[in-house]
């Protein structure tokens, strides 16, 4: 049994994008971010990083995410664990992009599109996460005196 469970987890010195999606969208965001920087200045990168994020996170959305819990076969509870959300993965990659590129309306608009778009596939808690944190960000980009563009995606409600 100790060789079973042994061999049930990998382990290694370093996270792996194959085994950690936190961690591999973490990456796409702290590239963004670095584009976003006074010292880079490098938008399109950014944006690019946003479209690949909207991708993964697209594709993620009509999945199924673990419970927490691992039951046994005679339904015992057996495993029980902190699990990621949709909305855990898409809060924390759309929140910090915004922190570093508020003040750029191409940025916001794209941003906003892509959680609109995430949005629409994610559970309708998850939805809400993501919704309510549009309207946040749509509305600090109009505070900081940049304003979305008119072509930004309106929010479909459900």
């Amino acid at each position: 049994m100790a060789d079973d469970l042994s061999n049930a987890f990998s382990f290694g010195q370093e996270r792996t994008p194959d085994q950690d999606i936190e961690f591999s969208l973490r990456r796409f965001v702290e590239i963004a971010q670095r584009a976003l920087s006074p010292g880079v200045n490098d938008p399109t990168t950014a944006l690019y990083c946003l479209d690949r994020l909207g991708e993964v996170l697209g594709i993620l959305a009509g999945r199924h995410f673990p419970s927490g819990q691992i039951l046994d076969q005679d339904r015992k509870l057996r495993v029980v664990f902190d699990p990621v959300t949709f909305a855990d993965l898409a809060e924390s990659a759309f929140a910090a992009i915004a922190r570093y590129g508020i003040g750029d309306s191409d940025l916001v608009a794209r941003l906003l599109d892509v959680m609109e778009r995430c949005s629409r596939g994610a559970a309708t808690s998850d939805r809400e996460t993501i919704m309510r944190m549009y309207d946040a960000i749509r509305a600090a980009s109009a505070v900081s005196g940049f304003g979305v563009a008119k072509t930004a995606a309106q929010p479909i409600r459900e």
